[in-house]
């Protein structure tokens, strides 16, 4: 393995782990700031006893990978949020180091002792290069006052655990048993694989009869307008603020609201992002969706309802548990649509606190909730943890796309 390649491996898999613990990550100045404070670092650059090591050279395409696969990336995130809150390591963050080791032995084929010269010096590049950005994201105020509100709740200690040690505790029970981390897995490859299927075609709209067509052949890319945290109390709001406008595919938030108004194309949105997700072959999360008029506070865990709903969608048969240990291991995207859609505003302020107890719960899953902009106010989630996005109304330039792709699709449909 070269050093450089070694080096992006590390540098990338540190800078995406301290992206998720940022709400305005996504934002191109967020991420030139994040390139110049890690790219900046030294500390890769002592990487020569690499070459040393007989394994690292037989084995350098697998270790390559396990460094930028989720599952490394989710222990460095967990690790991130334990430091970012303190800048100290908490207890719990001691189990991350053999966590790491453990699940790159299974990657390598190897066993713990022969795997061990490699991981120890590997975590403590990865480690050392996740506390250097963080450190200097501070200083160079990088991170939202939300963001370190947010860590700060993660890393508070509740009935004498926090939320980030009691993930970590899940995740340590987890790579103990080598089943378990196969069928999540397993699971996700299935749900990814299913999905594509499932959510790469659309019912043609505005046509006389019910028509299925390719969503890529009809779908107009969408820029969405990141609202600022607090403008709820905006007297201009956000119609009339100069947004910031981000390509949808840009979005990594690990928790944000998508909000539009009806008729905007947010049902259509969530459809393409279940797909994108699904296709997306550098995270490799699996998605669920949930609509949440489907929700009940007597109908168990959000967990178990989404087991549920898998079954009735994908056709795919897995326990709860399975559910739990994929979030756990920060491997599921979950899409909660519809929030509007519960009526009731005491009913709906039951759900909003259902689901920001879902995202304290699973830190390292992602997490996405659309919603009508009309009402939202009544009982939005909390602004600390969710970023806020707003579809807006298509642009000429997008009508006029979007009618090109329609008639294409209409005259080839008639033919």
């Amino acid at each position: 393995m070269s050093e450089p390649t070694l080096s992006t491996a590390i540098l990338g898999a540190a800078l995406k782990a301290t992206a998720a613990i940022a709400s305005r990550s996504t934002l191109p100045a967020w991420r030139r700031l994040a390139a110049s404070a890690f790219f900046e670092s030294r500390r890769v650059k002592r990487l020569q006893q690499w070459s040393e090591i007989k394994e690292v050279r037989e084995k350098s395409r697998k270790i390559e990978k396990f460094v930028s696969s989720r599952l490394c990336v989710g222990i460095l995130e967990a690790y991130a949020i334990s430091y970012a809150s303190s800048s100290q390591v908490t207890p719990q963050s001691d189990k991350l180091p053999v966590i790491f080791r453990v699940e790159l032995s299974r990657s390598l084929n190897m066993t713990e002792d022969e795997v061990r010269p490699i991981a120890d010096k590997l975590w403590r590049e990865l480690s050392g290069v996740t506390r250097t950005g963080i450190d200097k994201l501070k200083n160079r105020e990088g991170f939202e006052p939300n963001d370190l509100i947010m860590l700060s709740r993660l890393n508070s200690p509740y009935n004498d655990k926090t939320d980030i040690g009691s993930a970590i505790d899940e995740r340590y029970a987890i790579t103990g048993n080598a089943s378990r981390v196969l069928n999540a897995l397993n699971l996700v490859d299935e749900i990814r694989s299913e999905g594509v299927r499932a959510y790469s075609e659309m019912l043609m709209p505005h046509a006389r009869e019910s028509q299925r067509v390719q969503l890529d052949q009809l779908y107009v890319t969408r820029h969405l307008h990141a609202l600022p945290p607090d403008w709820q109390l905006r007297d201009t709001g956000p119609s009339v603020a100069v947004p910031v406008e981000l390509d949808e595919d840009e979005i990594r938030d690990r928790r944000y609201v998508v909000i539009g108004t009806p008729g905007v194309g947010k049902t259509t949105f969530v459809r393409r992002l279940l797909y994108s997700i699904c296709r997306d072959q550098e995270d490799r999360l699996a998605p669920l969706i949930f609509e949440l008029k489907s929700w009940s506070d007597n109908s168990g865990s959000l967990a178990s309802m989404l087991a549920v709903r898998l079954r009735s969608t994908l056709q795919i048969e897995t326990s709860e548990r399975n559910i739990v240990d994929c979030l756990n291991l920060g491997l599921l995207a979950v899409i909660l649509d519809g929030l509007d859609e519960i009526v009731d505003i005491s009913e709906r302020r039951t759900l909003v606190r259902a689901v920001e107890s879902f995202s304290r719960r699973y830190p390292l899953a992602t997490v996405v909730v659309s919603s009508r902009r009309e009402g939202y106010d009544s009982a939005p989630l909390d602004p600390v943890t969710f970023s806020t996005y707003q579809v807006p109304d298509f642009t000429d330039r997008q009508m006029v796309e979007y009618s090109g792709k329609w008639f294409n699709l209409v005259s080839s449909v008639a033919k």
